[in-house]
């Protein structure tokens, strides 16, 4: 043998040690993980029953369903409370055939937002089964914003809470108050689910 080659690492040193530091972390992991999130790996997250659709050709850009739902919801007639967005997009009307376009939750089959939220917060509607932010175990991190991939995620400045649409308990005020039927309340679907 060379000199200086008992330093040098086999391959099956090489892939015990690993194996050994894999363990390590693994159990280690399981000591240091944020409380909740062992059990969001074990439970399968049941699909939405149901979900708010906006069609844009009926659209008139009222903004009325905002105002329901932040006055309902949050009880202040505010659109930027709300969980449901319009976006007047006036300098691409031309382009859009003067469209608006609705951003509503499209409660996904593997949600962003609660695969993000390290508290726990985001549950389940018994009824509807559509996820929504408890703000008593909220904490306020915005990592549900952040991870929301069409923005559908609010947070209010003033409680440092999240907030997402929960369909209303399965009576959705915005659908019913939409005086143009552009919001309509569906069965849920794979095919809403843009993330597939």
């Amino acid at each position: 043998m060379e000199e200086g080659s008992k330093y040098q690492v086999s391959r099956r040193h090489f892939l015990k040690a690993g194996a050994v530091g894999l363990g390590a972390m693994t159990v280690g992991g399981a000591f240091f993980l944020p409380k909740g999130w062992e059990v969001l790996a074990a439970t399968k997250t049941p699909n939405a029953t149901m979900l708010v659709i906006h069609n844009a050709e009926l659209c008139s850009a009222c903004r009325r369903c905002e105002v329901v739902c932040s006055t309902i919801r949050e009880g202040t007639s505010q659109p930027a409370s709300a969980r449901i967005f319009i976006d007047r997009r006036y300098n691409e009307a031309i382009w859009t055939d003067g469209q608006f376009f609705g951003e509503t939750c499209r409660q996904c089959e593997d949600a962003p937002c609660l695969n993000a939220c390290p508290a726990g917060a985001i549950k389940f509607d018994d009824k509807t089964k559509a996820r929504y932010v408890d703000p008593k175990l909220c904490s306020g991190l915005g990592n549900c914003v952040r991870a929301c991939p069409f923005g559908m995620v609010n947070f209010i400045e003033e409680d440092r809470k999240a907030r997402k649409c929960d369909l209303c308990g399965g009576d959705p005020a915005c659908v019913k108050q939409c005086p143009t039927t552009a919001l309509r309340y569906v069965k849920w679907d794979p095919r809403y689910d843009d993330l597939k």
